[in-house]
């Protein structure tokens, strides 16, 4: 006799993917996992793709993983399960399980990455707007920045782009920026490649110049002229100099030194005015800008009035043996000074101390005299002793006496 024996068939196993999206991107990976839907039961699974056989496991299990790596674009597969249980020396197979799909579609492209303003260097103290973008125009999503490949921040909502503002950044910053776009596809947002990275490099301010004026007086008088002198405060460090007057450009440097002057002549009355340098160092392609240097400042004020001069006694001819006494006086009663006398533009005498006047006696006068005299004031001003224009001359002429009558008497 023979038997037929009829078993129901093994019931189907499950299949689960993981990650478990709808949708995968080129170079992604993912596990597909045949499980025996009754807890004790093991056996043997095959792994069908779109009703081909893809692979099989070894042995008996409860479980089988089959793993796919770099997924290939433009994929669309079905996959099921088939378990195998050994029932009277007979692998008995089951129904194929529900299918599971797996579609890959290409990565959104790439966005673009802009930084306002787009230097390739910058200073401690600046700001700097990156923006990403939406390589084509009507496409939006979700975006994310990256910073040295780390998530620096994200975008709230889907748009065509976004912006991230970067304040008061700090020195020896050196950075790399790059966005990343989220496009929604079947329920799951997909990821493009990173763009192209942008750079942030911070670098600090060039040294501010020094400034100087020559001659360095605290106060200078109409007419006259004064020599700016702008320097490296590095001795091996060239650049471009800005001379500033109250804030606003004087002038430019042509070409990269390490110095600069400028002469500012016939200076005018009442000029009370502050100067400053600035250094623009080439670094990078970019000018980077020096803090302004220590300010020095050019103040003119009106000479003092000319003094007065008189002689007594004030005979228009003298004579030989005569005497006379020459004043110098301020023209300003409250204003005290030192008095230069000078005879014919040479320096005769000078006071002694601050007066508002001054005498000089000149005794015994010698025949055939005739001399111009002068009177300077020096006036202490801000630190530095002020020359008056000379006062009018005085003159001193010395002649021979007339030659002595006769006399005689009659009779």
């Amino acid at each position: 006799a023979v038997h037929i024996r009829v078993t129901e068939s093994p019931p189907p196993p499950t299949t689960s993917k993981t990650p478990d999206y709808r949708v995968y991107v080129p170079g992604e990976s993912i596990n597909i996992t045949c499980a025996s839907s009754q807890r004790g039961t093991a056996g043997m699974f095959q792994l069908i793709k779109d009703s081909n056989l893809l692979i099989s496991s070894t042995g008996s299990h409860t479980t089988f993983t089959h793993r796919i790596t770099d997924l290939r674009a433009d994929v669309d597969n079905a996959y099921t399960c088939v378990m195998l249980v050994q029932a009277s020396a007979r692998w008995l197979p089951s129904s194929p399980s529900p299918a599971i799909h797996i579609r890959v579609r290409e990565r959104p492209r790439p966005p673009t990455i802009s930084k306002t303003p787009g230097y390739p260097v910058y200073v401690p103290g600046e700001s700097v707007t990156l923006t990403c973008a939406s390589s084509r125009r009507g496409t939006a999503g979700t975006f994310q920045l990256r910073k040295d490949s780390n998530l620096l921040t994200s975008s709230t909502g889907s748009h065509t782009n976004f912006t991230h503002h970067i304040t008061d950044l700090r020195a020896d910053v050196d950075n790399t920026y790059t966005c990343v776009m989220l496009v929604q596809a079947s329920s799951r947002w997909l990821p493009s490649s990173a763009s192209p990275a942008i750079h942030i490099r911070v670098r600090e301010r060039p040294r501010p110049p020094t400034i100087y004026k020559t001659p360095d007086y605290p106060v200078y008088l109409p007419g006259e002229s004064v020599t700016l002198t702008c320097a490296s405060s590095r001795r091996d460090t060239a650049g471009r100099f800005q001379i500033r007057k109250d804030s606003n450009l004087l002038t430019n440097s042509t070409g990269t030194r390490t110095n600069f002057t400028h002469r500012i002549t016939d200076l005018s009355a009442d000029m009370d005015i502050t100067y400053t340098c600035v250094m623009l160092v080439h670094v990078s392609a970019r000018w980077l800008r020096s803090s302004p240097s220590p300010a020095v400042h050019i103040r003119v004020t009106e000479r003092p009035p000319q003094p007065t001069i008189s002689k007594t006694p004030d005979y228009p001819v003298y004579v030989p043996g005569e005497s006379v006494t020459i004043t110098c006086a301020s023209s300003h009663r409250d204003t005290a000074g030192i008095f230069q006398l000078m005879k014919d533009s040479n320096l005769l005498t000078s006071s002694t101390g601050s007066h508002t006047n001054f005498t000089h006696h000149i005794t015994d006068l010698r025949a055939d005299v005739d001399n111009t005299y002068t009177c300077v004031m020096l006036v202490h001003v801000s630190a530095r002793w002020l020359r008056s224009s000379p006062s009018p001359a005085v003159h001193i002429r010395v002649t021979e006496r007339p030659p002595q009558p006769t006399i005689s008497k009659t009779p």
